[in-house]
Formats: C-alpha cells, sequence, structure tokens
C-alpha cells in the first residue's frame, strides 16, 4: 500500500510540473511594462530584461527547464543562470519571486507579468 501512495504522489508532483510546463509557454511582459519574455514549448526562451540599479534592458537567450510545480531554472547564453518561483493565478498572469536573480534582479524581489499575444 505504501509502494502505491508512493507512485501516486511521485506520478501527482510530475503532472503538476509538466502542467506548468504548458501553462508558462507563450509571450509574457511585465506589468511596468519593461521585461518581456517568451518561453517556447521546445525549453528555449528569448526576451529582454532590464538589467541592475538603472535598468539597461537587453536582449536575452537560453533555455530553462519546470524543477517542480513552483520552480523554474533559467539558463541564460551569456549571464548567470536565475532560479525563479511562480506562480499562475490566472492563465493570463504570471508572478515570479526571484529566488536567485543572477546579474539582473536582486533576489527575492517580485514581479508580475500578464500573457501577451
Amino acid at each position: 500500500m505504501k509502494h502505491i501512495l508512493s507512485v501516486a504522489l511521485l506520478f501527482a508532483a510530475f503532472a503538476s510540473a509538466a502542467g506548468l510546463e504548458s501553462q508558462i509557454v507563450g509571450k509574457w511582459t511585465e506589468t511596468s511594462g519593461k521585461d518581456k519574455i517568451e518561453f517556447k514549448a521546445d525549453g528555449t526562451f528569448s526576451g529582454i530584461i532590464a538589467y541592475g540599479e538603472g535598468g539597461t534592458l537587453t536582449a536575452v537567450t537560453g533555455t530553462y527547464f519546470v524543477a517542480d510545480e513552483t520552480t523554474i531554472g533559467i539558463n541564460l547564453t551569456s549571464r548567470a543562470p536565475m532560479t525563479w518561483k511562480v506562480k499562475l493565478p490566472t492563465s493570463d498572469t504570471l508572478i515570479v519571486s526571484y529566488e536567485e536573480g543572477g546579474e539582473a534582479k536582486l533576489d527575492r524581489s517580485i514581479a508580475k507579468f500578464q500573457r501577451t499575444k
């Protein structure tokens, strides 16, 4: 019985992470209008992110992976990696807590994105 429960919990966690992966695919714009990012179904992304205190807009590309149902790993092509904790309160709203902001964002800062067409 314990084995069946363990398998069921593992499957639920995997299904939840897989659900997040399909939910984040698309184009997103930060509500401040600065950051823009597109997550693609093949695990790549591209966009523009404001870097540093001055908010210098910088084009970024790389890969991403869903670590669990609330965590996304961001591997930038030419910058330090980032770890994002995410929530999707609606299908068109993405709230990000930059757990490890890399060179771009302050650790533990929060941003809200809206899905764009």
